[in-house]
């Protein structure tokens, strides 16, 4: 999102869950300020209470084409359809979700919290087990042995990185290190 900033492009954070203060300064610790965006209306943050939020499309129909954003973070979809009944419900509502962020040709990263301990070559990639299915791409991040990784399970028409990737958080964001070896995985 920030270097989509840095390229003129128009932005919006939707949080379920974060106060957006500790957002900002979160950011703003590892070097991504976003004021000056928000100053300029090129960067919106916004907050929804996930079990008051009705008729969620059309707000995000309306903050998307008022703003022009051509990227839009929500956070997350695990508190956004927190609310809802069985399984069918919550893929019809992030379907319906994907769906309309094509069409409003946005891109969309949405984030998912994994329940429980998981392991970092299997386990769950998502709250619900749907979220992966609706979705082009799925990158899973974890920890490991002390270590940060990120792996990508799912991207639609691209050839793409199998093995994890180390990576680090630093005051620059984030600072992607190697793949992991097949031989070293086995180790783990």
């Amino acid at each position: 999102m920030h270097n989509a900033l840095k390229n003129g492009e128009k932005c919006i954070y939707i949080s379920f869950e974060e106060n957006l203060e500790d957002l900002r300064n979160d950011g703003a610790k590892i070097g991504l300020d976003f004021s000056k965006y928000e100053e300029k209306e090129q960067m919106k943050f916004a907050y929804y209470f996930p079990y008051e939020v009705t008729n969620f499309d059309i707000k995000l129909v309306n903050e998307i084409t008022t703003m022009g954003a051509t990227r839009i973070v929500i956070d997350s979809s695990s508190a956004m359809v927190m609310g809802l009944e069985d399984e069918f419900e919550v893929r019809k509502e992030l379907y319906s979700l994907v769906s309309l962020l094509k069409k409003l040709n946005c891109t969309g990263l949405i984030t998912s919290e994994i329940p429980g301990i998981s392991d970092h070559d299997c386990g769950e990639l998502s709250r619900f087990g749907v979220e992966e299915f609706v979705v082009d791409g799925a990158i899973k991040f974890y920890i490991s042995a002390g270590e940060r990784y990120a792996r990508i399970t799912k991207m639609r028409s691209t050839d793409h990185e199998k093995m994890p990737v180390q990576f680090k958080i630093t005051n620059s964001g984030f600072e992607f290190l190697s793949k992991i070896q097949k031989s070293e995985l086995k180790k783990r």
